[in-house]
């Protein structure tokens, strides 16, 4: 059995917290997240804690017995260790099964919440890779409401995330996709180098909103694709499963950082056909190529980085001039073409639209002089 956080693991655990997907008032009441100790699993589960709702009246919380004639568990203790840093004063119930009116607890107060946990696979001597393309079909039809329970994937509470399901759809709600990593690299990256033990963690929420549910789910797979592209530049046999793949939109620009500063930045329109995982595979070799010449510091196997998204939402749109410092720009000039993403107007606030233009020209190889075309494009940042 796992050993329940201290009061300070918990409380750095919390002041440590920052998510990756944008900043969101979501609140639910209907929760799943994982259980293990907080290094592996603990950002995962307070992706899905920092949703829940504000001052809840009561916590239904349905934890998993592993090991039979105890009244206890490590997957109880470890959760409400977490919660109760967030809610010191309610109630907290604890339960190992789940025949229970879940959803005529939620239906008498809006204010109660329920809490299902469960690990996902726990294998031995397998890679990350093995580990997300048997997990791929069941996320997906978690997210399509047509859960149909997977025996063969060796999970620790089944019963737990078949109820989590059951509870949405009879509530008349949609799933998000909040968090899912592994044990080994924890968010950063998907591996398929073999390791000893691996057990991977998701955590979800809940909304009674389809479209909101939607852009999530969408925005989690584009922070879930990021992983992919760390994992590409170091493993280039690691695939994204196409059941979770991020729809296609205009194009991207990468950036790859370190804690020194920018390492690679290539950007590309796509091709429609193509899912954005296609399109951000053609692209990583010329991140390769572009940390070797233009940056000058190519890219080593212990490197620890960092990658973001600036994707190009939309089409382009001639403008007379740059105004919306969070779009992207493009000029066109005597056949040339320069592009800034929003982060070239972010670290120069000082310049003003016309030496913005110039800066642009500059880029492009043109003169100040020249006759050019400018083009905006709306932007979302990852």
């Amino acid at each position: 059995m796992l050993p329940t956080p201290t009061k300070t693991e918990v409380k750095n655990l919390w002041n440590q917290f920052q998510s990756d997907l944008p900043k969101k008032t979501i609140k639910s009441r209907i929760l799943f997240v994982p259980h293990a100790s907080p290094v592996y699993s603990g950002h995962a589960a307070l992706e899905s804690f920092s949703c829940c709702i504000d001052n809840p009246n009561k916590i239904w919380l349905f934890g998993v017995k592993h090991y039979p004639g105890t009244n206890t568990d490590h997957s109880i203790n470890i959760n409400v260790a977490i919660l109760r840093y967030k809610y010191p004063n309610v109630h907290i119930e604890s339960w190992f099964s789940i025949d229970k009116d879940i959803v005529g607890f939620l239906q008498e107060n809006l204010k109660n919440v329920v809490i299902f946990t469960s690990d996902m696979s726990h294998e031995y001597n397998v890679s990350s890779q093995t580990i997300l393309d048997k997990e791929a079909a069941l996320l997906s039809s978690i997210l399509e409401r047509k859960y149909v329970p997977d025996t063969s994937i060796s999970m620790c509470g089944p019963a737990n995330l078949h109820a989590f399901c059951k509870t949405i759809l009879a509530m008349g709600e949609y799933p998000i996709i909040r968090c899912y990593d592994d044990s080994q690299k924890r968010r950063s990256a998907w591996s398929t180098k073999e390791c000893k033990k691996i057990v991977s963690y998701l955590s979800m929420i809940s909304t009674p909103n389809k479209i909101l549910a939607d852009g999530e789910n969408e925005n989690w797979r584009l922070v879930f694709c990021k992983a992919f592209i760390l994992s590409s530049i170091m493993d280039s046999r690691v695939k994204m499963p196409v059941l979770l793949q991020p729809r296609c939109r205009n194009g991207l620009f990468i950036t790859i950082k370190d804690s020194v500063g920018v390492r690679a930045c290539i950007g590309r329109f796509y091709t429609p056909k193509n899912s954005l995982f296609a399109n951000v595979i053609e692209i990583i070799p010329n991140l390769v190529k572009d940390a070797e010449t233009r940056w000058n510091n190519p890219f080593q196997k212990n490197d620890s980085l960092q990658c973001s998204f600036t994707i190009m939402d939309n089409k382009s749109v001639k403008v007379q001039k740059p105004t919306n410092k969070n779009n992207l720009y493009t000029i066109e000039c005597n056949g040339k073409k320069g592009t800034f993403i929003p982060d070239v107007w972010r670290e120069h606030p000082e310049w003003t639209p016309k030496q913005y233009i110039n800066e642009l020209l500059e880029k492009a190889g043109c003169k100040m002089n020249d006759l050019y075309d400018l083009y905006s494009v709306k932007t979302v940042n990852i």
